[in-house]
């Protein structure tokens, strides 16, 4: 069986070769869409008192799993969206096509960022829920060293907080503002 760190980094190459296909600018919009996935996340179980009540941690501290699943459900959401892009060169002119190595080697790094992101908001949301059922059976709770370094270096830990996740969400205004305007 292999461990959760080695399919962990497969997921990002592979992300990494649909970045390198699908170039820079479509990959600067998953991102800008990841963050709002985030965001969205913070600001539902931080200020709206409705959600913020309705998630309390379970007895061994752990989220419930219908926390998890609100998570994952706006993430991919946001992330279907993201992906669905238009065709870029027909909305910006010749600006947005691919027509040479430098851009789709800027897809390529943007697509692994993007690749990090989802994954390991999965892996994170997924540990904080304790790796309860459907998942307990997939998943070997035995963590390598290498993993258990990894998990706290993992998205959600450090983008879901406070003035994180709004200077995220500045950043990544600025992007789609200074590219795509």
């Amino acid at each position: 069986m292999l461990r959760i760190e080695i399919v962990f980094w497969m997921f990002v190459v592979m992300f990494a070769s649909i970045g390198f296909v699908r170039g820079w600018a479509r990959e600067i919009l998953v991102t800008a869409s990841l963050i709002l996935a985030y965001f969205i996340i913070f600001v539902l179980e931080n200020f709206i008192p409705f959600t913020s009540g309705f998630f309390q941690p379970t007895e061994s501290g752990y989220i419930p799993m219908t926390q998890f699943w609100f998570r994952i459900i706006i993430l991919t959401l946001l992330l279907f969206f993201g992906y669905e892009t238009p065709s870029l060169p027909r909305l910006g002119g010749n600006r947005f096509k691919r027509d040479n190595f430098r851009d789709s080697a800027l897809g390529f790094f943007l697509g692994a960022v993007n690749g990090y992101l989802i994954l390991g908001t999965f892996w994170g949301f997924l540990g904080e829920a304790g790796y309860q059922a459907p998942f307990d059976k997939y998943i070997i709770k035995e963590f390598s060293d290498g993993a258990l370094a990894m998990f706290d270096k993992l998205p959600p830990f450090w983008l879901l907080e406070s003035p994180t996740i709004y200077i995220a969400v500045i950043i990544a205004f600025l992007f789609i503002i200074a590219v795509f305007v």
